[in-house]
């Protein structure tokens, strides 16, 4: 099993689905069921989905792993023309840092916990 590191930007509970994270990693993808772990509380989240940006979609501008097999888009509303265009900016400027969506599961340990942003992770790859 291969160690590395992902770091958590941003974090959401999204009821009945889990915990929707932005992760900045250098990885050829997460593909799911991969365990990401704090080396100091010892807390993990399993990957569930990558979480594809649809305005990225529309412009074929999204960036996919090919061991990323289980996916779904977010698609968002916007009131204007402009704040759409920001929005499709700020998207590909996350792929310039290398910052992906994902949907992670808890592990059982701690099922109401969530990864802080800020924090870095183990990542534990099945080599």
């Amino acid at each position: 099993m291969d160690h590395t590191s992902v770091k958590i930007i941003e974090c959401y509970t999204i009821t009945g689905r889990g915990l929707l994270t932005e992760i900045q990693h250098s990885l050829d993808g997460l593909p799911p069921n991969t365990i990401l772990m704090d080396p100091s509380s010892k807390q993990a989240w399993a990957v569930k989905k990558r979480v594809l940006s649809g305005l990225l979609m529309m412009a074929d501008s999204e960036i996919v792993f090919d061991c990323e097999t289980e996916f779904e888009h977010l698609s968002l509303a916007f009131k204007t023309e402009a704040e759409r265009d920001k929005a499709f900016h700020n998207e590909l400027e996350k792929r310039k840092q290398n910052i992906y969506g994902y949907l992670l599961t808890p592990t059982m340990d701690h099922a109401n916990a969530k990864p802080e942003p800020g924090t870095t992770l183990l990542v534990q790859i099945e080599s």
